[in-house]
């Protein structure tokens, strides 16, 4: 099966008298399908170019995105070295795909307690820095939840969450290499391009009931 790298880059047009142009970006390398960059605003560039360790990327001007894609491998554990370059500037960032891990408690498949706190551990994954949780539920009666969390291995998921005794829940545990993505943090890109790039690996899908 063939792994896609796909770029977008944002670019955000800075008034000021020298009519400089910022180029931000923000985005995910993972291994299982590709390299996704979100956009906040952009300004069309004219000219983009980029490549992923020495691989060219293709470019497609998508209104005002831009987006670079590739068919390269994705592993766990590679480097990856993704170079843009625009007529306005050029960026470079570094990252690692972290290593694989697993949810280890409670095991798959357990029914869970109403209303009871529940206790989400997971292995060290090499090469996170920090690590996200989302949780799906079938009912519709408690919305979804995504938690960013620093290098930790345990969630505490509070029993108001497990409320409901008909809910079905599907949560994945991503292991994050580079910066969180929060405003006003600070990215991993250099150069006159700026932003964030990280790259992440997923454990297996946990589901468990509410019983």
């Amino acid at each position: 099966m063939r792994k896609f790298l796909v770029l977008t880059i944002v670019l955000v047009m800075i008034g000021c008298a020298r009519n400089t142009t910022t180029i931000f970006v923000t985005g995910t390398v993972n291994p299982w399908n590709h390299i996704d960059i979100q956009l906040v605003s952009t300004p069309m560039v004219s000219t983009v170019s980029g490549n992923v360790n020495g691989n060219p990327l293709d470019v497609n001007f998508d209104g005002w995105n831009v987006m670079l894609t590739s068919d390269i491998q994705i592993s766990a554990g590679a480097t990856y070295n993704i170079n843009i370059t625009t007529d306005e500037g050029t960026g470079s960032v570094s990252v690692i795909v972290p290593g694989n891990f697993d949810i280890t408690s409670p095991p798959n498949d357990t029914v869970l307690s109403a209303n009871n706190d529940v206790t989400l551990q997971w292995e060290s994954s090499v090469n996170a820095n920090w690590y996200k949780v989302t949780i799906h539920h079938t009912s519709n009666n408690i919305d979804d939840t995504t938690y960013t969390l620093g290098d930790t291995n345990t969630l505490v998921i509070p029993g108001r969450m497990l409320s409901d005794t008909n809910d079905i829940i599907f949560i994945n545990v991503f292991a994050e290499n580079g910066p969180s993505q929060i405003p006003g943090g600070e990215g991993n890109i250099t150069g006159d391009i700026k932003g964030f790039i990280n790259a992440e690996y997923v454990a297996n899908t946990a589901h468990f009931q509410v019983r």
